[in-house]
């Protein structure tokens, strides 16, 4: 036996009119905003070395630059000598035949 049941569902406007949708925008835009900010806020304490505890031991940002360029600069300023490789002797292979003495 089959039975034919009807169903009248309501649309879905009814149940979400505009203003719950609104409400539901507008908080989504407040989160995303916020989320943006942190983002930004927490990239700028990373830059700021806010994140982590320092070691006062460290040597200062500017003085491991100065390092590195001066590095830099007497690595060009020596031209560095290339050699060439020199290929080894291709050794010629020696076979033995069967029946033939080798000297």
């Amino acid at each position: 036996m089959v039975r034919v049941f009807s169903l009248e569902l309501s649309p879905l406007s009814s149940f979400w009119g505009p203003p719950q949708c609104d409400q539901i925008e507008a908080r989504y835009q407040k989160a995303k905003a916020y989320t943006d900010k942190l983002t930004q806020s927490i990239l700028a304490k990373a830059f700021r070395g806010e994140l982590v505890p320092q070691d006062p031991n460290d040597e200062p940002a500017e003085a491991l630059l100065e390092r590195i360029r001066a590095e830099k600069e007497a690595a060009t300023a020596k031209p560095q000598k290339t050699t060439k490789k020199r290929g080894k002797k291709a050794s010629s292979p020696q076979q033995t035949i069967p029946g033939i003495e080798q000297a």
